[in-house]
């Protein structure tokens, strides 16, 4: 189980200011991770991360990375990067979290740009495995990047942005009338087709 250290959240509230978050109609939001920087495993403070506050009960659904470019140097691999975006959950006050790698190159070097997703086709996931999509509880959403195993040398990002995927919870009202709807379409089918049935 990770354990989220108290670090992160300062370091995650100040790395980033508002300008390279960008929220976008509520579907979701962008974050420029250009200039971000890993070189401890989670919850290191040498790890470039951000908050984003939402509503309580807004669920967390996944992540992209869109035109990624970072390096590896000295002795970690390009599969070192993991991107991870987590939080304590609104349902069962547990922390949650859904992380990925986005390369699975065992070298040194320099990568993208790339863009894929989270449980996509390309890349693996992160040490913790990749989690799940989850309901954020009151507060903030971090997101980090962090190196899976560091042997001195950080990992850097020269360009690209994460885009978190969001959903709000929908009320019970929602739900209400969504549940009216459906049951007045299946009476009006099932009044068609006895009518069809009557008059053959």
């Amino acid at each position: 189980m990770k354990i989220l250290a108290s670090s992160l959240f300062t370091a995650a509230l100040l790395t980033l200011s508002s300008p390279d978050i960008a929220a976008q109609g509520g579907q979701f939001v962008d974050v420029n991770v250009a200039g971000w920087s890993a070189s401890e495993t989670f919850g290191g403070q040498g790890n470039s991360g951000a908050g984003i506050t939402v509503d309580i009960d807004t669920i967390v659904l996944g992540f992209d990375w869109i035109d990624l470019q970072y390096s590896a140097s000295g002795f970690n691999w390009m599969s070192d990067l993991v991107i991870s975006v987590s939080g304590y959950s609104g349902d069962t006050g547990n922390f949650e979290w859904l992380e990925w790698s986005p390369s699975t190159i065992d070298f040194p070097g320099t990568s993208g740009p790339l863009s894929g997703y989270w449980g996509g086709p390309d890349g693996k996931p992160g040490p913790y495995t990749e989690g799940s999509a989850f309901m954020s509880g009151p507060g903030s959403v971090y997101i980090t990047i962090y190196n899976a195993y560091p042997l001195g040398d950080s990992l850097e990002l020269q360009s690209g942005v994460l885009r978190i995927h969001l959903a709000p919870v929908p009320e019970p009202a929602s739900w209400a009338l969504f549940a009216a709807g459906l049951m007045t379409v299946t009476l009006m089918r099932r009044r068609s087709q006895q009518s069809d049935s009557t008059s053959r």
